[in-house]
């Protein structure tokens, strides 16, 4: 990939990760939602703590996966899907297995107590 191309995707990263942040901080500002700042409001409407910081920070987080899902650096989500079916069919298996060694059990039972039966009624 040319540094000319590589140059542009990045550009257009950045405008779609800034029109996101413009609409994240929109939908904030909408009647509803206290505007302003939290020291400009009376104390009964300002929030305990600091969950200002706690949607900053889960959002920082949320923007932070989406760019590293869309970098292609993180594994795909349907990889992700794979391993846990993959992890599912294993489970599956090792189950199957045992259900498996126990009708063996049973067949073996069966068959000797078949055998001792035949051996009674030949005598």
């Amino acid at each position: 990939m040319s540094t000319d191309h590589a140059s542009h995707l990045a550009k257009g990263r950045r405008a779609d990760s800034a029109r996101r942040r413009q609409r994240v901080l929109r939908t904030a500002r909408q009647p509803g939602l206290p505007a302003g700042r939290p020291h400009q409001q009376p104390a009964t409407l300002r929030p305990a703590g600091r969950p200002g910081k706690q949607l900053e920070n889960k959002l920082s987080q949320l923007l932070g996966q989406q760019a590293w899902r869309e970098s292609g650096l993180g594994a795909p989500d349907d990889v992700e899907q794979l391993k846990l079916r993959i992890t599912t069919l294993e489970q599956q298996v090792v189950e199957l297995r045992m259900q498996l060694e126990e009708r063996t059990e049973e067949l073996q039972a069966a068959r000797a107590a078949n055998r001792d039966l035949m051996t009674r009624l030949n005598r």
